[in-house]
């Protein structure tokens, strides 16, 4: 959800004041990457995650109950998104080790069984789907907005700063969907697996860039976003649906093009993470001008800034109580769902490409042009498993090829580098992703299959894949 803005408590609205606190806070914080403070891992790697979610009723519609489902949950690791009818579980941090991916799985299904009662008691479910299709836009008023200053505050600040004029949606891909609104609800329309990774901080800047190198990868892999508003458009629309339903320009590029405010980004990271909040503070308006009387050492207008500039690849300050700070990357590109085994097979992944990449990777733009591994992610949001793309001395190969010959024997290396046990690696990796693309069927294209297969019965499709969520077994294995 983001840092909340509680109005009640002090916060005040105060442009100025603000961006007097954000330089403070940002030129205290390149001083702390100077002297290296942080509570970084020194000998492995610490991940986290956000899973969002939609809430439909019975005949799988939205479902505007998310408040009644957390107060019912009572778990603070469960808290609101920006609709009503959407949700975001958030995990506990886990050391990377031998077990942790079971541990990790294990603990999203205990909740995720309490998140399905607490719906079913409501004549409705859960779903983790990157795009809902029985989603309508009608549904995306603000009455379905849920009940915080921050939401309220940031729609206002968008208008204001487009003056008035209402977000565009232009997206063609199978289909062809333009839409006009005149809010940011749109960007309700997007559920994602967002993944934190805190490596050791030798490896930060290039566990970032191969990050960015990957997430062409790991955005087909997981895409399970073919239709919106009724429209057949990418395998992972959302990547297209969230830049445009915040369309705000950040700064010029030396290409004479602007920075977008959901972005891939403009480069590598080169020096380290703090270029990023660099940009963030000097590149960015101001969308959330609500200062504090925080101590500058919690850095929270910066936090706050840094929540409002969604690169698809993200660097994240965290401030304990103990005064101490964490930076992690998030990594954004992953689409909800299909199956929670899914889900943690795709961080699998990540982790273990992402681990054998930067344990090898020099100079990024050696590797990889920033321009080419910009391209290859817009292609494989685009087309999924069927992209292609360029890969360093491979040339244009098939996203399929490079996954199955290349990245997941890297990840496998990644994995086992890393201490986790080879029934994990052999059953997320061997048992669910290599299948998965071996058969070209994740969630985009089995919502495809089904709808060649029976008509375009959107609500009829969409329980079918209720259904098969709930058997719990992998997206590979779902019948059409």
């Amino acid at each position: 959800m983001g840092q909340e803005i509680d109005l009640k408590s002090g916060s005040s609205v105060d442009m100025s004041g603000f961006l007097l606190r954000l330089r403070e806070e940002t030129n205290l914080l390149a001083k702390w990457f100077q002297d290296g403070r942080f509570a970084l891992c020194k000998d492995g790697y610490t991940v986290g995650l956000e899973l969002e979610m939609w809430l439909v009723d019975k005949n799988f519609q939205p479902l505007a109950e998310n408040k009644a489902l957390i107060a019912s949950i009572a778990d603070p690791m469960l808290v609101p998104e920006l609709s009503k009818f959407n949700a975001e579980l958030n995990a506990p941090p886990e050391r990377i080790a031998a077990g942790s991916l079971e541990r990790i799985a294990s603990q999203l299904k205990e909740i995720w069984q309490r998140i399905q009662q607490s719906m079913r008691d409501r004549d409705g479910h859960a779903l983790t789907i990157g795009t809902l299709p029985t989603l309508k836009k009608s549904m995306l008023s603000l009455d379905s907005m849920s009940d915080f200053d921050r939401f309220r505050a940031l729609n206002e600040s968008v208008l204001n700063l487009r003056r008035g004029q209402a977000l565009e949606i232009d997206i063609e891909g199978h289909e062809h969907l333009r839409a006009i609104h005149d809010n940011i609800m749109l960007e309700a329309g997007a559920t994602s697996f967002q993944v934190h990774i805190q490596p050791p901080y030798e490896l930060m800047n290039r566990t970032f860039n191969a990050a960015v190198i990957v997430s062409c990868a790991s955005v087909a892999l997981a895409a399970n976003s073919p239709y919106l508003l009724g429209v057949d458009l990418w395998d992972e629309t959302r990547i297209a649906l969230f830049e445009q339903a915040v369309c705000l320009p950040g700064f010029t590029l030396l290409d004479g093009s602007r920075q977008q405010r959901v972005t891939f980004g403009s480069d590598y990271v080169q020096e380290s993470l703090m270029d990023l909040f660099w940009e963030n503070a000097h590149g960015f308006p101001v969308l959330l001008p609500f200062t504090s009387e925080r101590a500058p050492e919690d850095l929270s207008h910066l936090a706050l800034q840094n929540s409002t500039i969604w690169r698809w690849n993200r660097p994240v300050i965290g401030v304990g109580l103990d005064g101490q700070a964490s930076l992690r990357v998030e990594h954004r590109v992953m689409g909800a769902g299909p199956s929670l085994d899914d889900m943690v097979a795709d961080l699998a992944f990540l982790l273990g490409v992402c681990h054998e990449l930067a344990g090898k990777l020099g100079k990024a733009q050696d590797f990889i042009p920033f321009a080419q591994a910009r391209s290859n992610f817009y292609a494989a949001a685009r087309y999924g498993l069927n992209a292609r793309v360029s890969w360093a001395d491979k040339g244009e190969i098939s996203l399929r090829t490079l996954l199955l010959e290349y990245l997941l024997p890297a990840a496998r290396r990644g994995l086992k580098s890393l201490k986790i046990s080879d029934e994990e690696i052999s059953y997320y990796l061997d048992r669910i992703l290599e299948p998965r693309v071996a058969s070209m069927q994740n969630g985009a294209s089995w919502q495809r299959k089904w709808v060649l297969a029976h008509g375009k019965d959107l609500d009829a499709m969409t329980a079918a894949y209720s259904k098969n969520q709930e058997s719990a077994q992998p997206v590979h294995t779902w019948a059409i």
